[in-house]
């Protein structure tokens, strides 16, 4: 079954966002070095995330751009 875009996969792309950069910003507050690999992966995640949610939207608007 294939995935289709929806505009509610925008949900989850923000607050892996947020979760990355409040991750960062507590271990840098705290000096608790061992989080940062997991802000550093969790960022990762959320750009994948992120990349294939906007590929999705402008594959959507593609396919509904009326014939020339």
């Amino acid at each position: 079954m294939p995935v289709r875009y929806d505009p509610q996969y925008w949900s989850l792309v923000f607050p892996l966002g947020m979760y990355s950069a409040a991750t960062h910003a507590y271990a840098n507050v705290t000096g608790l070095a061992f989080l940062d690999p997991l802000a550093r992966i969790a960022g990762d995640i959320a750009l994948v995330a992120w990349l294939l949610a906007t590929l999705g939207l402008v594959r959507r608007l593609l396919q509904r751009r009326p014939a020339a």
